[in-house]
């Protein structure tokens, strides 16, 4: 079990953020700015080719990373692979250490800098969530049986401020039935949109109090206040971050006790344009 699985059964306060891997193989930049990060997060979320602009693959980041200490959390989309290639690519990952993964679908490569590329999308983002299922429970889509199964965290994204939250709790619904054990969205900037959607009826947030949801906080180093280097693992005593009483817009599943809490920058003076995501846990 990773780490991150870890804080999260235990009902911890999380913060991720999200790094971009380079186009190329030089990695001084994002492990500078991993060990910025580490005191002050817990994971950190691995794009792969955002945007559809081609970037080194994450799972041999994120191996580089574990080395280092720093815990990953591997981005998977269906936009370049097959099911064989992603089902291969999961166990990859497994193998060379990793275990929490989101999945999504991935966009349009006609949006990206190489337009011509042949999008694939063979798996929906609800089949890549059961691919991941299966192969944690040691068989593939095919059903048939792997010499060794991969403990792996598997992830999903979700939208509390898309337009009609109805279709979107039914969108995060279908991802937990999938597998998805945990959620994590964009930044949030609009606090009673988040609520609402958490407590839309039959909702996220009580149905079947059954899975983690991370809300994303977009850090501001010009912010006020601040947590001035109170949060736990913080150095930075001029951090202004939002501190967590002051971003707690949102109780969800009140019998567990659970919280939304703040994003938390390493040093925004350097890092202004982290975006963190803090999690929700609820048990699973």
């Amino acid at each position: 079990m990773s780490r991150l699985q870890e804080k999260l059964r235990s009902g911890e306060f999380v913060v991720t953020t999200e790094l971009t891997p380079p186009k190329g193989i030089n990695l001084e930049d994002i492990f500078a700015k991993a060990a910025l990060l580490k005191p002050c997060v817990d994971a950190v979320n691995l794009t792969d080719s955002p945007r559809a602009r081609m970037a080194i693959e994450p799972k041999s980041v994120g191996h580089l990373l574990l080395d280092r200490g720093v815990e990953p959390i591997v981005q998977i989309t269906s936009r370049d692979r097959n099911r064989i290639a992603v089902q291969g690519d999961i166990l990859g990952a497994a193998a060379l250490g990793i275990t929490n993964f989101v999945f999504m679908a991935g966009d349009q490569p006609k949006n990206g800098d190489h337009p011509d590329a042949k999008a694939v999308f063979d798996l929906s983002t609800t089949d890549l969530l059961k691919a991941a299922r299966s192969l944690r429970e040691g068989h593939d889509l095919a059903g048939n049986e792997l010499k060794g199964a991969p403990e792996i965290f598997i992830g999903a994204t979700a939208n509390p401020g898309g337009k009609d939250l109805d279709a979107e709790v039914a969108n995060a619904r279908g991802k937990i039935d999938a597998g998805a054990q945990f959620l994590q969205t964009q930044a949030v900037f609009d606090p009673p949109s988040l609520k609402g959607y958490l407590r839309q009826d039959g909702g996220v947030a009580q149905w079947q109090c059954a899975r983690h949801q991370g809300a994303g906080f977009a850090a501001r180093g010009d912010a006020g206040g601040g947590c001035g280097g109170t949060r736990r693992g913080c150095r930075h005593r001029d951090c202004r971050a939002p501190d967590q009483a002051a971003a707690r817009p949102v109780r969800r599943g009140a019998h567990h006790g659970n919280r939304l809490g703040s994003a938390h920058p390493a040093h925004p003076a350097r890092e202004r344009s982290a975006l963190l995501r803090p999690e929700i846990y609820l048990t699973e």
